[in-house]
C-alpha cells in the first residue's frame, strides 16, 4: 500500500513540476475557448443477497463540453451528457443544456493549474426499453483543475454533485423519481484562440 502511494506522490509532484515550467498561457482569457470530453465507464458488480439478486450492468458516458469565455476567466457554454446502461435493461441516454465555469486564474503554477468550479443544467431523455420514455433534468455542480500542457492542451479532472428528476412512461404507467451522486471524471481538452 505505502509503494502504491509513493508511486502516486511521485507521479503528482512530477505532472506538477512540468506544469509549472510551461510557458505562461492564454487559457480562460477574453475571447479564448475551451472545448473538452470527459469520458467514465462504470461496472455494478453482481449481487445476491437472498431475497434480492441484481445481475451486473455496464454503463459509459461521454460527457463532451464547450465554453467560450467573454471576460477573463469566466467561461459559458453548452454541456451534453451521453450514456450508455446494460445490465437487466438497456438505456441510451442524452442530455444537453446550458454551462457556466469560472476558472482561477493568477500568476505562478495556479496559471497552469486552472482550478475552477462550475455548473449545468440539462433536459435530459432517455429510451430505456420498446415502449417506455423518461424525460426530465439533472443539475451538476463541481470543483476540479484542468492541468495546461504545451499552452493548449488541457486534462481536466473533476469532482462534483449531480442531481437527476426523471418521469418515466411505461406503457401508459406514469411514475417518477429523483435521484443523486457523487461523481469524479478525467478527460482531455483545448483551450483555443486566435494567433496574434
Amino acid at each position: 500500500m505505502n509503494t502504491r502511494l509513493n508511486i502516486y506522490l511521485v507521479l503528482f509532484s512530477f505532472t506538477i513540476g512540468l506544469v509549472y515550467a510551461q510557458a505562461d498561457t492564454k487559457a480562460a482569457t477574453q475571447n479564448t475557448w475551451n472545448v473538452s470530453g470527459m469520458f467514465s465507464a462504470h461496472y455494478n458488480m453482481p449481487r445476491d443477497e437472498g431475497d434480492y439478486t441484481e445481475e451486473g450492468a455496464l454503463m459509459l458516458n461521454v460527457n463532451p463540453r464547450a465554453l467560450w469565455f467573454p471576460i477573463n476567466g469566466l467561461g459559458i457554454g453548452v454541456d451534453a451528457d451521453f450514456s450508455y446502461f446494460n445490465g437487466h435493461f438497456t438505456d441510451f441516454n442524452l442530455a444537453v443544456g446550458p454551462s457556466v465555469a469560472y476558472y482561477l486564474k493568477r500568476p505562478g503554477v495556479l496559471n497552469q493549474l486552472l482550478p475552477y468550479a462550475g455548473c449545468s443544467f440539462q433536459y435530459l431523455m432517455n429510451d430505456v426499453d420498446p415502449g417506455a420514455s423518461e424525460t426530465g433534468w439533472s443539475l451538476k455542480f463541481g470543483l476540479g483543475i484542468s492541468p495546461v500542457f504545451g499552452g493548449h492542451v488541457a486534462v481536466p479532472v473533476e469532482l462534483g454533485y449531480v442531481a437527476y428528476h426523471l418521469s418515466s412512461d411505461y406503457g401508459g404507467e406514469s411514475f417518477s423519481q429523483t435521484s443523486s451522486r457523487i461523481y469524479l471524471e478525467c478527460g482531455i481538452g483545448a483551450f483555443l484562440w486566435k494567433k496574434d
